[in-house]
């Protein structure tokens, strides 16, 4: 696993992401809609995702539950690309007070790997930021990673 980020972010363009686990199994039943975009993002390697050991095992976990009917093989090749091309860290303890405990993983990675975005379906459980983090839908997300493409360098 690669180390937390250091304190300032420098000379990276790539946008990194938290993804909740609910964007994750949407873009797997909806292929077409904005989660669905940004698992595109992911396997283009066009955004990075930050994880820790806790958020890779909900991945999996949720993903293989029978309802969703996906394939162990291809839950498994999904995982080793976020591990291989993402950005690992331990995550960074948060003292505040959150409405669903079991997003505290995403929250944490979040603030240790001082990503630019925590995507998730369910704002109303997140902080509107953490620190320098925007929490938004995966909508807002992909408008806003479309702005960024188009914009001038």
């Amino acid at each position: 696993m690669k180390k937390s980020a250091p304190a300032e972010r420098s000379g990276t363009s790539t946008m990194r992401v938290v993804i909740d686990t609910n964007v994750l199994i949407s873009s797997q039943i909806n292929p077409d809609g904005a989660p669905g975009q940004i698992l595109g993002l992911i396997l283009e390697s066009r955004i990075q995702v930050c994880f820790d050991s806790r958020i890779l095992r909900e991945y999996r976990e949720v993903s293989l539950r029978p309802k969703f009917g996906n394939q162990p093989e291809e839950v498994g090749a999904l995982i080793d690309l976020i591990r291989i091309q993402g950005f690992g860290v331990i995550g960074r303890p948060f003292q505040g007070s959150i409405l669903d405990t079991s997003d505290m993983p995403f929250i944490e990675v979040a603030l240790a790997s001082l990503a630019d975005f925590l995507i998730t379906g369910n704002v109303r459980h997140f902080p509107s930021s953490l620190g320098n983090t925007q929490v938004v839908t995966p909508d807002k997300f992909i408008r806003i990673f479309l702005e960024h493409r188009d914009a001038p360098t």
